[in-house]
């Protein structure tokens, strides 16, 4: 088995999705031969069960170390939602950068955060938001072990923002506020990723097409309007299986799936592409569905209920406002695919669909609104990739499946604990980074997962397939 560098996984890459910044933008590489690049990212390990949006505006980061201050890796604000960072990656910047040793990071933030829990005592659940603050508006990090930046080299810099110990919360797990205003102090560690992982694997990269080229390729805005270019070859597989790079639209959105991005010059090779021919994409995590997943049958009708989490384009209204919770109802008729399906195979693709909704799946939803901007008509229903943390409650089976007590919000929504499905096409089957193999999980282990929630019609029950586990860092 193959094993991958770094798992970036950028799942909204619009100004209404995970991160926001200035339109327009665009990311340059680096011409100069003796600068180093950086490559600037965000994850978390919450251990906050209800928290479902924590959007921390940051204005800018700085390197500091060697006579060198004030160095900035990341000078174009961005808005992060921390909270769907578990397990996963989400790229903030890329920057050059002068060679030398650097020892802190200096983050600079662009106001006070927002902060939103999901209240599951009521039926169906829904979003409460919070006033929070920061207790100071800059917070300075010295690195465990110095950041060593070389000519022309490439290195990554993770900013792990630890919601669990960043959120006061009382014995029982609750949030405490004063006067009304939660203060959160900020709790942050840094990890470098080694210079040999530069050209990264994109998970999810989703945006808008901008422009077609005649050579397999296409430029695409992405994250905080930076403009990827885009090869695809004849491997590139296309969903759904009536697009390809013949049919590709200038108004279409597209999620490139399993790609390699060359930091340095922003080129991204695809693997998977989902081509979006409508006009609005939402995507979201599954809190609610009614009736629930207990049929088999080849056509449901259910309301579903999805906490927003990015729309393309934005949205001014309330109805489909990021953060909060939107019923759409569906038809059935609409098209189900599963996305990074090559990681699952096709023995999970078919349980997929509108009597297989669950609670805790992430979804991208697309099809037209009305005139009032309020109404969603779904054409297509994609599952997407999530990140988990947690420990594992069982050694693993003879059938390669585990049993996993979920952290964070994925443990108020899916069953605790959730059976995960270790398969012949997951990315780490027998080989686990961080792991000697499946032989070393025993009940207690602490793992991320990155992977996919299905609907298991055989058992009638939530799972987890895995495409990606790993032992974090403490």
């Amino acid at each position: 088995m193959r094993k991958r560098g770094i798992l970036l996984a950028v799942a909204a890459l619009a100004a209404a999705g995970v991160m926001s910044a200035c339109s327009g933008t665009s990311a340059t590489a680096n011409t100069s031969l003796s600068n180093g690049t950086v490559v600037v990212l965000g994850s978390d390990y919450p251990t906050l069960a209800n928290v479902v949006s924590f959007q921390v505006p940051i204005s800018g980061i700085t390197v500091s170390g060697n006579g060198k201050t004030d160095v900035p890796v990341v000078d174009t604000p961005a808005t992060i939602d921390f909270s769907r960072l578990v397990g996963l990656q989400a790229l903030i910047d890329v920057k050059p950068i002068a060679p030398g040793t650097y020892t802190s990071a200096t983050i600079t933030f662009g106001g006070n955060p927002t902060l939103a829990v999901l209240n599951t005592t009521v039926t169906p659940p829904a979003v409460t938001t919070l006033s929070a603050q920061f207790s100071s508006m800059t917070t300075t990090v010295t690195f465990a072990q110095p950041l060593n930046v070389g000519e022309s080299q490439v290195m990554g810099l993770l900013l792990d923002f630890r919601i669990g110990k960043s959120i006061p919360v009382d014995s029982t797990g609750n949030i405490v506020s004063t006067n009304g205003v939660v203060t959160v102090t900020p709790y942050i560690r840094f990890r470098f990723i080694d210079p040999q992982q530069a050209k990264m694997e994109v998970d999810d990269l989703r945006g808008g097409v901008m422009s077609i080229g005649s050579n397999g390729t296409f430029v695409m805005q992405g994250p905080g309007g930076r403009q990827f270019t885009v090869e695809t070859d004849s491997s590139t597989q296309w969903e759904p299986s009536t697009q390809n790079f013949s049919t590709l639209a200038t108004s279409d959105i597209v999620n490139v799936e399993e790609a390699v991005i060359d930091p340095a010059t922003l080129q991204v090779k695809a693997k998977e592409i989902d081509v979006i021919p409508d006009k609005f994409l939402l995507t979201g995590l599954v809190t609610y569905v009614n009736p629930l997943a207990t049929s088999t049958q080849s056509t449901c009708a259910p309301t579903v209920d999805v906490l927003v989490r990015s729309a393309i384009p934005g949205t001014t209204g309330s109805t489909f406002a990021q953060g909060q919770i939107a019923s759409i109802a569906l038809t059935g008729s609409e098209t189900y695919w599963v996305g990074h399906g090559n990681w699952i195979g096709s023995v999970f693709n078919t349980n997929f669909g509108s009597c297989t909704l669950v609670p805790g799946q992430a979804i991208a939803i697309a099809g037209s609104l009305d005139s009032t901007g309020t109404v969603l008509t779904p054409k297509h229903v994609v599952l997407g990739l999530q990140g988990f943390a947690g420990t594992a409650a069982s050694t693993v089976g003879t059938d390669g499946t585990f049993t996993f007590n979920p952290l964070g919000l994925a443990g108020t929504l899916l069953p605790n604990p959730v059976t995960v499905q270790t398969i012949s096409t997951s990315i780490f089957t027998t080989e686990l980074e961080n792991l000697t193999g499946l032989s070393s999980i025993n009940s207690g282990t602490t793992l991320h997962i990155a992977g996919l929630v299905l609907y298991n019609t055989s058992t009638n029950t939530t799972e987890i397939v895995a495409g990606r586990i790993v032992t974090p860092e403490n």
